[in-house]
């Protein structure tokens, strides 16, 4: 059995560059999470919508080292179609509803950890500990290629730290970015990952 320092020995930093799916209907929080998450220096892609999360990760399951999903009581359907189209990756479920036939029914379908909202920083540093167990238990050729590769850490700007700059609103599951009169509309699914460069606003390539 190939030990972590084996199997990690070209992520140096392990777990910065961490690269992690993070999907919530619930705006405020979604900002939140990601906040806590960049803090921890991974890389972070931020979905409001179930649609546009299943619709990336069906193209790009090999981009992201984890997800973190919101469960939802009497959201079976949802629950279900993102942790199909999530299989590969190790699914860690939020809720604010303590609910053991929730907890059970997320983890009957795939779920590794069930958490419950509000997500201390503790909880989140430590989700890399999924990550670790799946490689470990996988067969090296299972693991699909670039897995072991970190990505770039993400920078947010918090919109009450910058108002001035950017305002974010989100309307039937899309995001419009504004800067001094400059709109362009973006799919919600990236509606909270913004890079404050100098030259302007841009966002974070997908990680290859």
């Amino acid at each position: 059995m190939s030990t972590f320092g084996e199997v990690f020995r070209n992520w140096t930093d392990f777990p910065k560059g961490l690269r992690v799916l993070l999907l919530d209907r619930d705006i405020e929080f979604l900002q939140e999470i990601r906040y806590k998450l960049e803090r921890l220096e991974f890389y972070v892609a931020s979905f409001y919508s179930v649609e546009e999360a299943c619709k990336t990760l069906g193209n790009n399951t090999q981009s992201f080292h984890i997800a973190l999903v919101e469960a939802r009581e009497n959201d079976d359907l949802n629950h279900q179609r993102i942790l199909s189209f999530a299989k590969d990756l190790p699914i860690v479920m939020m809720s604010t509803a303590e609910n053991i036939q929730l907890m059970v029914k997320v983890i009957t379908l795939g779920a590794v950890e069930f958490l419950v909202k509000p997500l201390l920083e503790d909880k989140l540093r430590n989700i890399w500990q999924h990550v670790v167990r799946k490689v470990l238990d996988s067969p090296k050729e299972a693991l699909q290629s670039g897995y072991l590769e970190p990505g770039n850490p993400t920078i947010s700007v918090k919109e009450e730290d910058d108002k001035s700059f950017v305002k974010r609103e989100v309307d039937n599951q899309r995001v419009l970015y504004k800067e001094e009169g400059y709109q362009y509309p973006k799919e919600a699914c990236y509606s909270c990952r913004l890079l404050i460069t100098s030259e302007g606003l841009s966002e974070p390539s997908t990680p290859k």
